[in-house]
């Protein structure tokens, strides 16, 4: 379904959260698209589509899917609609309704081409960001600091070296590093194992 109104998105998704209905996905893109899915019974699932149809504000539109027109969907959606190659991925962590948000302070960055998606249901949300190096930079380290201002946080999935030699992919290093460290020792005393993939570059 597509959505005009944030706020009417928002407030869609907290009847959804609140009620019976049990989503096997609940994904927001681009702070525009809700895309959810349904998995029963065939009665069971026709009930709870009628539900969406009855709360479903009149100013969204609705498109439904059956049968093997869901699986090709999704198959399409994680093959990822971004139209540029190679882009930079970021993963963002936060409260379950903070994924909206997070998504729209991605509409707030202008000099790069952005796509982001989150899960309603959990928190998770994936940001795709290209554009020239300062520019990508600039707005990984924005994507960052709201994250972590909101009480969460963001990795970098995916990024050349360059821009992983900028911005530190885990973020600054916790309090707890040096515990992280001595348990990363204990574990792989020879740093064999993932070197510099770990929290904090260990």
């Amino acid at each position: 379904m597509t959505f005009s109104d944030p706020d009417a998105m928002r407030s869609f998704l907290v009847k959804l959260l609140n009620s019976y209905m049990e989503p096997v996905t609940l994904e927001v893109v681009n702070l525009r698209d809700v895309l959810i899915t349904f998995e029963d019974v065939e009665e069971a699932v026709h009930a709870q589509i009628e539900w969406v149809n009855t709360h479903v504000p009149n100013s969204a539109t609705v498109d439904t899917r059956t049968g093997t027109d869901v699986h090709s969907y999704w198959r399409s959606f994680n093959d990822l609609s971004f139209t540029h190659n190679d882009p930079i991925i970021l993963k963002v962590g936060t409260k379950n309704m903070h994924v909206l948000d997070v998504l729209q302070n991605c509409k707030r960055l202008t000099d790069v081409n952005v796509y982001a998606h989150g899960g309603v249901a959990h928190g998770l949300s994936r940001i795709y960001l290209s554009g020239d190096t300062a520019d990508v930079t600039r707005a990984i380290q924005n994507v960052r600091t709201h994250a972590e201002h909101i009480g969460g946080h963001a990795t970098i999935v995916d990024a050349p070296l360059d821009v992983r030699k900028m911005v530190a992919p885990w973020g600054e290093p916790p309090a707890y590093m040096r515990l992280l460290e001595g348990i990363k020792h204990q574990l792989d005393p020879d740093t064999i194992l993932s070197p510099t993939r770990v929290v904090g570059g260990m």
